[in-house]
């Protein structure tokens, strides 16, 4: 993973040395203009972080330019199980910042299996970072959702968030389920997470809106604060997601099978959820007793509710009624009732 700044950008990830199958964190800074590694930093532009001699992996840093800090997560084999490892770092020299729980690492290993972090935001105005990812605490192969909100500035738990500064969700319990990433909106209280979930058959993209004090769901948004995305076999994942709070849209990225495919989702921070206004127009029309409405549709198709024309077939698309774009036409579904949405 890349994060810049003004002057230079920092990349994260791993490699083997000293030998094969001694996976040691690496954390490079470059600069902007030339790629050229910057020798101030640890003085050869490379740090690494070798805690055990088996999997020490990078997976996400998030920079704070005003802090001269960054946040590097990832896992290490410490305790011969995958856990959480937080580490601060100076953005100039790359050292740790020792006030971060005292040495400038923290790690998190609720179980004795495995534990993955995969994404970290930090809100600069709530000195707060929040790191998604996943944990076996329930049984040994079954995963669940988890989130952690930490105090960036001490690395302890936010114990008002959720009761202990931990927030977990097991959607399919027994099953394999993963959150991915996050992105978050400090002005609404709102923290957008996204992974997926495995529905007994095959894999699901699954989109949660939390508050960031809290960490409840946001129950307006989709159904009771969830969004479920399509289908796909365990291969397809939402794997990015990012918001513009200005225009009221997030980005959801990743993969789709079958077949295998990139797949690109505009959704509405608010209300239900649903594809931004940029859903295609299927040619569904309704009156509503006042006036002739456009359906919104989905192409390619992730809504049950489908109309075909020819040979082509598209999803209409639903949403939550409190929605701001919803129609006055209800369908029952197995989440309730929902409207299909206007474009």
């Amino acid at each position: 993973e890349i994060d810049p700044d003004t002057n230079a950008m920092y990349v994260v990830g791993y490699d083997y040395f000293p030998f094969p199958g001694n996976y040691q964190w690496r954390i490079e800074k470059r600069r902007l203009d030339t790629g050229a590694l910057d020798t101030s930093f640890d003085s050869d532009g490379v740090v690494t972080v070798n805690p055990s001699t088996w999997t020490d992996k990078v997976t996400a840093i998030a920079i704070d330019s005003t802090g001269n800090a960054m946040y590097v997560v990832g896992y290490d084999y410490v305790l011969t199980n995958d856990q959480w490892r937080i580490e601060k770092r100076r953005l100039d020299t790359g050292a740790r910042i020792n006030a971060f729980d005292f040495d400038g690492v923290v790690t998190s290993n609720p179980s004795p299996y495995l534990e993955h972090p995969h994404d970290i935001a930090v809100d600069l105005s709530g000195n707060a970072i929040y790191i998604v990812g996943w944990d076996d605490a329930t049984v040994s192969s079954y995963s669940q959702w988890r989130i952690e909100k930490r105090s960036a500035i001490s690395g302890s738990f936010v114990s008002t968030f959720d009761g202990d500064g931990v927030v977990t969700s097991d959607p399919d319990i027994g099953g394999t389920d993963d959150a991915t990433a996050i992105a978050i909106d400090p002005s609404s209280n709102a923290m957008y997470v996204i992974g997926h979930f495995y529905n007994g058959t095959s894999g699901q993209w699954r989109i949660e809106k939390r508050q960031l004090d809290a960490g409840g769901l946001v129950t307006t948004f989709g159904s009771g604060g969830v969004v479920i995305g399509p289908t796909t076999q365990w291969s397809g994942q939402p794997q990015a997601v990012a918001v513009d709070t200005i225009a009221g849209m997030m980005y959801v990225g990743g993969s789709s099978s079958p077949p295998s495919a990139w797949r690109i989702e505009k959704r509405e921070l608010g209300g239900g959820g649903g594809p931004g206004p940029s859903g295609v127009d299927c040619g569904v029309r309704m009156y509503d007793g006042t006036s002739t409405v456009t359906i919104d549709c989905e192409d390619p198709p992730v809504s049950p509710l489908r109309v075909y024309q020819g040979t082509k077939t598209y999803g209409i698309n639903v949403v939550d009624p409190s929605d701001a774009n919803a129609s006055r036409f209800r369908i029952q579904t197995p989440s309730g009732v929902k409207a299909l949405r206007r474009q």
